[in-house]
């Protein structure tokens, strides 16, 4: 159960299910454009107003209930989304993170979305984007200014993501927008650059990542003794001499 149908089920139950903010989200969440309208239009709402507002949790994270933009396209009610925006919604306020219940096959579509509404990318996005290869988007989220070093909540770099699977061009595409890549980005790449040389990529393939990798500066220590162990097929371990 995504965490709208959570809060719909939980207030339902309370006083809170009276409350307009609550009726604005449950009319989100349902896809009900009208009643949208007519609680917005009565004055006693807004379409940022949320069930409850931010507190922080024993953690320490803010947590707060979802806007009614966020229960409108949790269900990809472009209609309503549409609506809210144009009367103020804030984009911004939606952040994208690994535990957001966005059904698998709308994560891209939503992404698209934001990025034509005008919304500031986060890293999310362009992970989500990387671990789908999906250069187009990535391309647009790194010139609206999405972070070539990025990370989700998981701590699961974008470099990272692009690094595993060998998707050579992304990995290109990531360090290109890197004006100095750092120590620790290179510390990624040379971390991760040891799983694609043990992973079932072609020789050339794992060649290409490296040598990407080794034009950027991460340093693999006798360069030319590692390109040419990877050519003949070598691990990470006899390069590397890992425990």
């Amino acid at each position: 159960m995504d965490c709208v149908s959570l809060l719909v089920k939980t207030c339902g139950m309370h006083d809170l299910a009276e409350s307009l903010p609550f009726k604005l989200l449950l009319a989100c969440h349902q896809g009900e454009l009208d009643e949208v309208r007519r609680l917005v239009e009565s004055g006693g709402v807004t379409v940022n107003e949320r069930v409850w507002p931010a507190v922080n949790d024993s953690f320490g994270r803010s947590v707060s209930s979802p806007t009614p933009l966020m229960a409108a396209l949790g269900e990809d009610y472009l209609d309503v989304a549409d609506y809210l925006i144009v009367l103020g919604a804030d984009l911004d306020a939606i952040r994208f993170t690994d535990g957001y219940p966005w059904k698998e096959n709308r994560k891209l579509h939503h992404i698209k979305y934001f990025l034509d509404k005008g919304a500031t990318p986060d890293d999310w996005s362009l992970c989500e984007a990387v671990r789908r290869n999906v250069e187009d988007t990535v391309c647009r989220l790194l010139d609206r200014g999405a972070s070539p070093s990025a990370k989700t909540a998981s701590s699961m770099a974008a470099l990272e993501t692009a690094i595993c699977p060998g998707h050579i061009k992304m990995v290109e595409r990531l360090l290109d927008n890197v004006p100095s890549p750092t120590a620790d980005d290179m510390g990624i790449a040379v971390q991760f650059a040891c799983r694609v040389i043990n992973s079932k990529l072609s020789r050339s393939e794992r060649f290409a990542i490296v040598q990407k990798l080794v034009e950027e500066g991460a340093d693999f220590g006798v360069t030319e003794t590692v390109e040419y162990l990877i050519k003949k097929g070598a691990t990470s371990k006899e390069i590397f001499d890992d425990d």
